[in-house]
């Protein structure tokens, strides 16, 4: 309004420009339209039930949060609370995102994370495309009341004559064939942290009761990757390495004297936080931490945080807000490094329920890791082999003696390629499930890759069985952790092979002295 000393009528107004909002209406439909057709939705489902922002999207996110304060604090403090349908602040993100050569998809992929994250509702395919129409659009209200107050201004038409018009101004997309984008999919897809069982820039979690040896199993594989050597038989990417020993205390330094002695220095690639995190609260530790990552001189591949329970900081772990409330600030750690995240995390009482807390964590992880019984087994995997497991054993290491002449010890994990593995008995429910697929498995021969939950309860229903599908379901997860049934396949279950009489599995091979003799050998306070 400084632009012109004059005032105007309402009637004075209506006669020089239509009414705004059926102009806006009926104009911007066509620009809706066409953001409706460039938004593929398929990737925003994915992002709005937990997965990870696409590859491209990603760097595109990291970029823009890492340079751009003000997209920033958009995204971190969210919508204003007054903004009931999140109308407003999609449209704001929108217009940030657009300066980052964001495209419609990036655009939505990006508000359904955030709306996933924040537990807000499910974005429709016209709210995003909506926002998204006014990106850059000539016809929004903001532009219009310009034209009001531009000094001198002499009528004419403020809207195209036309609406393909705006179409026709927004940007263009390239069509990719099926064929070429399954040739990309070799040279796209996330880059191996340790090939087979770890990616880049991904998220896991590294599970299992008190005193069971996952820290020293962390540790283990964090080494592995800072220095680039094996681990289990797999090769890994040889990146920096942050470990975050959370708990503190002496035990962490004991563990990397141990470490050392075993592998060697690998220096400045393998960094120690000894410290309490506060990740909870994002106005705790989360932006000294992300400054202190921000001036390493190399950016790390993998951050470790042990334990969760002390990055929660005394929140609760079972509670959907605090644990969504540390789940987005994790992929805040993510989003600004690049790093894979492996959290150390302790089992419920229930330990056949897996890991303990909210089940928004397991939803948020593309790998779950549990280390129980002198074993280290895959119990999730987003998209890679979930079967692989591998038995350890700790050996002590003494690392000097005190002052009264009592050995300081500490321990190292030792994979083995051979021990017996605990195979438990099925009850008579979970039998009924079993004595399906073996059934299943002997009349479909060699070429059956197991069968899936679907083909399991409409077995049940063909032959009489009354049998819901969440029933199956926790029988089958009830006879994998008894180690009676595998996964060979993704969805896909089929029995484990045993031998008549005997109870270790036959196609594990395995005939070494017991694991959990070794893991016996630990001196009382080793995990202190």
């Amino acid at each position: 309004m400084t632009q012109s000393d004059r005032s105007y009528e309402q009637d004075e107004i209506t006669a020089f420009v239509a009414p705004v909002a059926a102009a806006s209406y009926e104009d911007r439909e066509a620009a809706v339209a066409h953001a409706l057709t460039m938004i593929d939705m398929g990737a925003v489902e994915a992002c709005q039930a937990g997965e990870d922002l696409p590859a491209q999207t990603a760097e595109k996110f990291n970029r823009a949060y890492a340079s751009d304060g003000k997209f920033r604090t958009l995204w971190d403090e969210g919508k204003d609370r007054g903004d009931i349908t999140g109308s407003g602040y999609l449209a704001s993100l929108a217009a940030a995102v657009a300066t980052h050569d964001f495209d419609a998809t990036d655009f939505a992929t990006t508000a359904a994370k955030w709306s996933w994250t924040n537990e807000e509702k499910t974005l429709s395919a016209r709210s995003l495309a909506r926002a998204w129409g006014r990106v850059g659009d000539p016809r929004t209200p903001s532009h219009v009341a310009n034209k009001w107050y531009e000094a001198g201004a002499q009528a004419e038409p403020l809207f195209p004559a036309d609406a393909s018009d705006q179409a026709t101004s927004l940007r263009r997309f390239e069509l990719i064939p099926i064929g070429a984008a399954a040739r990309d999919a070799l040279t796209i897809s996330a880059k191996p942290l340790v090939k087979g069982l770890l990616d880049q820039g991904a998220m896991s979690v590294l599970f299992g009761e008190s005193n069971v040896g996952k820290s020293f199993v962390a540790m283990d594989l964090a080494q592995h990757i800072a220095s680039g050597a094996p681990w289990a038989g797999m090769k890994t990417a040889g990146l920096p390495v942050v470990y975050i020993a959370a708990e503190g205390g002496g035990g962490v330094r004991k563990r990397a004297a141990a470490l050392v002695s075993k592998y060697g220095d690998a220096g400045e690639r393998f960094r120690l936080l000894v410290s309490s995190v506060d990740l909870l609260h994002p106005d705790a530790d989360l932006q000294p931490l992300l400054a202190t990552l921000h001036d390493l001189p190399e950016q790390p591949g993998l951050i470790v945080i042990d334990t969760l329970a002390r990055a929660m900081a005394g929140g609760d772990e079972n509670s959907s807000t605090d644990m969504g409330a540390l789940v987005k600030n994790l992929d805040k750690v993510r989003a600004v490094t690049s790093a894979h995240l492996l959290i150390v995390h302790h089992t419920g009482k229930d330990r056949s329920k897996g890991a303990r807390g909210h089940s928004s964590l397991r939803a948020a992880v593309d790998t779950e890791i549990e280390v129980a019984d002198g074993v280290i087994s895959v119990t999730k995997q987003r998209d890679l082999d979930e079967t692989w497991l591998s038995p350890f054993a700790l050996d002590v290491v003494c690392l000097g003696v005190d002052e009264d002449g009592a050995p300081i010890t500490s321990c190292t994990v030792r994979l083995l390629s051979e021990a017996p593995l605990r195979v438990e008995t099925a009850t008579d429910a979970e039998r009924q499930v079993l004595d399906v697929l073996e059934d299943l498995q002997e009349a479909r021969g060699k070429l059956w890759r197991g069968a899936t939950l679907s083909e399991l309860v409409g077995h049940f229903v063909r032959n009489g069985g009354a049998i819901t599908e969440d029933a199956v379901r926790s029988r089958l997860k009830q006879l994998e952790k008894k180690r009676l049934v595998v996964k060979p396949a993704r969805g896909c279950w089929s029995p484990r092979a045993v031998a008549a009489g005997s109870t270790t599995p036959q196609n594990d091979n395995l005939s070494l002295p017991s694991t959990f003799e070794a893991v016996g050998r630990v001196v009382e306070g080793i995990f202190s």
